[in-house]
């Protein structure tokens, strides 16, 4: 709801999220619970004085968050909070396109940037059942942490992709 889709994207046109009431609500059973997975996402932002959610998962038995954070990074998370949360190490709310790549391999998380990998890390995962809690942009709680800025391309994959695949997607 409220995504703007007439705009210029990285590829073609991309979703625009107006930072309060966007938001694209995905299946509940869109993830794989085995834990297995990988995201690939192109965005562009300048939020520099909040949170944005760029990818919610709530529903399943490996919950995660993609997320801006007031730092101007991007942190994955697992709802647990402090030290389960992955971020990069650079900031991505400069105005340009950025290419963003979560990989979680059974708990071994890797976070890549612009092809280049920037931080990995474990994470142990929550199981959440809320209803609607799948989504791009934004999530089921409130508004106040609603993605304010661009999003194209967001692939999820049901395998751990390895550095060369994170490096094809990027080169694309």
């Amino acid at each position: 709801t409220d995504v703007n889709f007439n705009v210029a994207g990285k590829f073609g046109n991309a979703g625009e999220f107006n930072g309060s009431t966007s938001s694209i609500l995905l299946p509940n059973t869109m993830f794989n619970t085995a834990g297995v997975l990988s995201v690939s996402v192109w965005f562009k932002t300048t939020e520099a004085n909040g949170y944005g959610i760029v990818l919610a998962n709530r529903y399943g038995t490996h919950t995660f968050f993609i997320e801006l954070y007031p730092n101007g990074t991007l942190q994955a998370g697992n709802w647990a909070g402090g030290t389960y949360n992955i971020s990069t190490t650079s900031t991505v709310n400069d105005g340009n396109w950025h290419h963003y790549a979560y990989v979680n391999n059974s708990g071994a998380i890797s976070v890549y940037l612009d092809g280049v990998l920037e931080n990995t890390g474990t994470q142990t995962f929550l199981s959440q059942t809320i209803a609607n809690g799948n989504q791009i942009g934004n999530y089921d709680v409130s508004n106040s942490e609603a993605f304010d800025g661009q999003i194209d391309q967001m692939r999820i994959f049901d395998s751990a992709l390895n550095a060369s695949q994170v490096t094809q997607l990027y080169e694309e």
